[in-house]
């Protein structure tokens, strides 16, 4: 497995505990703002190497894949 795609994937599995979809209307509303917050500074600490992996990946398998 290309290191890259392993990146982002490790980062879908550690968000999967954030509610997404229609799911959400189904949480409490602080409750979900926790999670959000959780999320965004997650992602903000990972960007970086996220917009990296992505970069990678383009080059690795071009713009047709």
């Amino acid at each position: 497995m290309d290191p890259d795609l392993l990146y982002l994937l490790a980062v879908e599995d550690d968000l999967e505990d954030v509610p997404a979809g229609e799911v959400r209307q189904r949480w409490a509303p602080e409750a979900l703002a926790v999670k959000d917050h959780r999320k965004a500074e997650y992602l903000g600490r990972a960007r970086d190497e996220i917009l990296r992996s992505c970069q990678a990946l383009s080059i690795k398998w071009g713009p047709s894949a």
